[in-house]
């Protein structure tokens, strides 16, 4: 009896001290085990349609999961992805100003750089939204957490451009190049920044440092050349666009050509000019502009067949074409047929009425003709538009 007594006490005191937890509990705590797992799982499926370009999908998963489990930030962050490739940039603004306030009370998260990540993605929702000043806080706020990378210092810089800063996005961002190690990226933005203050010298120095920096980006050269074009250099630009044209990796658009026959022209080296020009026809044979570069290198070689060839191709895609026009209307007086030479210039002078080159033009035309009368007036219309004209001074001198 008395060892019952004190199996039945010993038992009474462990129920009261170490009770079990009710069914009702245990199907509460499974169910937010579960909630938990499943909001994972729709994560995946949302990141992985999101990548593969299902944005409708990837949201209608991402919305599903926080719905299951509201404090997961990888969801959070994701859905705020998805709210700005859907145009949605108000909800993305919300969930990630949300996300920053949780996320700034985990300092080792803040360590981590996920934090500029999220002020990241923040400035780009507020820029798409228009909130630009707001954009260029959170830009900021994420280059100060994490010096690890450009994007943010770029688009902070690209968000002054937009608003017509461009002084001062140049300073800000010639201040970021000092703290921080150049970037290939920085230096290609900053060049082309240089570029549209029209600092060409300098914007060639920037642009030299994004080739250094990265060997491989084919896009650096080019811009390159084209700042070193600007600035005068023209063997430097010709030198840059060679090199770049003779990788086995690069296919050089017709404008590379064109440029470089431009640099060849004023070292006044006509024959490879005209045949960069031939190759920027090849590559792009609907463009006028190639055939009228092809036509004003012919003349200078005094080729005057090829030039009238090249300049009929340039008219023909293009009947209006200014300078294809007075080449073919000039290269036509020099074979001596001044009378085609009036046609094709009385119709570009209907087109451009205000240009004093072609006017001049047909004043010499009609001097070839014996028509002093016409020749003379054109001279003086020209005359009127550009007064202090030393060659029209001549060409009137001899009218007389």
């Amino acid at each position: 009896m008395k060892r019952y007594m004190m199996i039945l006490t010993g038992l009474l005191v462990l129920a009261g001290g170490c009770q079990q937890p009710t069914i009702k509990e245990s199907k509460t705590e499974a169910y937010g085990k579960w909630s938990v797992s499943r909001a994972k799982v729709m994560h995946s499926l949302a990141r992985d349609h999101l990548m593969g370009g299902h944005v409708d999908k990837a949201c209608s998963n991402a919305e599903e999961g926080l719905s299951m489990d509201p404090k997961n930030k990888d969801l959070q962050f994701l859905l705020a992805r998805i709210y700005i490739e859907k145009g949605y940039y108000s909800r993305s603004i919300g969930l990630l100003q949300m996300l920053i306030q949780q996320e700034q009370q985990d300092a080792q998260t803040q360590r981590s750089g996920i934090l500029a990540e999220v002020y990241y993605l923040l400035g780009v929702a507020q820029e798409k939204e228009g909130m630009l000043d707001e954009a260029l806080a959170s830009y900021n706020q994420s280059a100060e957490l994490d010096r690890s990378t450009s994007a943010p210092i770029i688009a902070a810089t690209e968000v002054l451009i937009t608003k017509g800063q461009v002084a001062e996005a140049q300073d800000f961002l010639a201040c970021q190049m000092v703290r921080y190690n150049p970037e290939p990226a920085t230096a290609e933005l900053a060049g082309r920044l240089a570029m549209m203050q029209k600092q060409y010298p300098q914007a060639a120095r920037r642009l030299q440092l994004a080739c250094d920096l990265d060997s491989k980006n084919m896009r650096y050269p080019e811009l390159l050349a084209s700042a070193q074009y600007a600035a005068c250099d023209y063997k430097q630009a010709g030198e840059t666009l060679g090199k770049l044209l003779r990788r086995k990796d690069y296919k050089g658009p017709a404008w590379v050509y064109t440029l470089l026959g431009d640099c060849l022209m004023a070292r006044n080296r006509y024959e490879p000019a005209e045949k960069a020009y031939q190759q920027a026809c090849l590559v792009r044979p609907d463009d006028p502009n190639c055939w009228a570069r092809l036509a004003k290198a012919a003349l200078a070689q005094n080729r005057l067949t090829k030039a009238i060839r090249s300049a009929h191709q340039a008219r023909k895609l293009d009947a209006d074409h200014l300078d294809a026009s007075m080449l073919l209307g000039y290269s036509l007086m020099r074979i001596g047929k001044p009378e085609n030479a009036v046609d094709v210039l009385l119709d570009a002078a209907k087109a451009h009425p205000d240009d004093e080159i072609v006017l001049c033009l047909l004043g010499r035309a009609y001097s070839q003709l014996g028509r002093n009368d016409l020749s003379r007036k054109f001279y003086d219309a020209a005359k009127r538009i550009q007064p202090d004209s030393q060659l029209l001074e001549g060409l009137l001198a001899i009218a007389k």
